[in-house]
């Protein structure tokens, strides 16, 4: 029988606030220490989580358990240390201060030092400056999936001058907003035998709905071909799932800058996310990241402190924007059932 360790390795940062796990699955790790974090220009707070990968013989397959009670700090190029503090109810999560954000130029170092005595540190990487201005547009998009199924949505679309003077890597992470109707009231429950029986409910009929990477696709550019020109590339699809699109959808794009480094690491990643089978072939050992184990350099840590400068642009979607929009999917529930839905409406709604 063969195991694998279900792990963690990137956690990307969005807005500073929010963290998304991308679950990939490597053989033969164990025990392995896996660190996600990153800081960006934007305002804190910014989030480093540890956790570290274990098997318990056949009973646990990929257990993962959290770090929790070290001492997690974050150095600049000018020798300024900011500690970080341990999250409350979230053991192995440590956040900086809300009035922290990384400065164009500088250099950052993520310092670690466990319970068990263990010191840990990334590599130095520098905040390279963003373009100035980005601009969204979209394009209708349909893919044909089986004979009688395809997806559809929108893609959007980034134009931005690249800087001619340096060779720039980029990344994008989006996030959007929108509006559900549902219907409590034709809820459908079960009586005491198990059968369906209608249970109207009382609340509620409309919701608003925060997406973290609504498009988790990794998503990069290097400007080796297009040095100092305007580029225009797809920043994220966002697919027409017969509910998104009730009203309209607020998408939120962010372009962070990469180092050199940081950019092979996350595009070897995401060529690895696309081999069909063994997704880990070639061996793990290549997407080691830029973290090192000071007292033994050889143990393999994954993950990767990555520092961003981003600049940031919204756009509103409709559905008059597609050429084939879906029709929406009849919800017989509450619309707070949701992850992350609200029936308070956005202020910018």
């Amino acid at each position: 029988m063969k195991y694998r360790n279900r792990i963690i390795p990137i956690l990307l940062v969005i807005l500073g606030s929010c963290i998304d796990p991308l679950d990939v699955n490597i053989d033969r790790e164990v025990n392995v220490l896996i660190v996600e974090g990153a800081i960006t220009t934007q305002p804190g707070p910014h989030f480093v989580k540890l956790t570290r990968s274990a098997k318990y013989g056949s009973i646990f397959d990929g257990y993962v358990r959290p770090i929790a009670g070290a001492n997690v700090a974050i150095r600049d190029s000018e020798g300024k240390v900011v500690l970080l503090r341990e999250v409350a109810d979230s053991p192995g999560v440590y956040a900086t201060s809300a009035d922290f954000k990384a400065v164009v130029g500088k250099s950052y170092t993520l310092l670690i030092s466990t319970l068990q005595g263990l010191e840990y540190t990334s590599l130095p990487e520098k905040v390279i400056q963003a373009p100035q201005s980005l601009a969204l547009s979209v394009e209708y998009k349909k893919t044909q999936v089986t004979e009688k199924e395809f997806r559809s949505g929108l893609d959007v679309l980034a134009t931005f001058d690249d800087n001619p003077e340096a060779q720039n890597y980029y990344m994008w992470k989006n996030n959007g907003t929108y509006k559900i109707k549902t219907y409590p009231e034709d809820y459908i429950g079960r009586n005491s035998e198990g059968d369906p029986v209608p249970q109207p409910k009382d609340c509620c009929e409309f919701c608003w709905l925060e997406e973290i990477n609504g498009d988790p696709t990794i998503r990069l550019l290097s400007d080796n071909n297009v040095n100092g020109n305007r580029v225009t590339d797809v920043a994220a699809f966002i697919e027409d799932d017969a509910v998104r699109f009730y009203e309209k959808y607020l998408i939120r794009i962010e372009q962070h800058t990469l180092t050199r480094e940081a950019y092979q690491f996350f595009n070897l990643l995401k060529e690895q996310l696309s081999i069909n089978g063994d997704i880990f072939d070639p061996p793990p050992a290549t997407l080691r990241g830029n973290m090192i184990n000071l007292t033994n350099p050889d143990e393999n840590v994954i993950g990767y402190f990555r520092v961003s400068d981003v600049v940031i642009d919204s756009l509103y979607l409709t559905k008059e924007m597609m050429a084939e929009p879906r029709p929406l999917r009849r919800i017989n529930n509450d619309c707070r059932v949701y992850k992350n839905a609200t029936t308070i409406k956005p202020s910018y709604w």
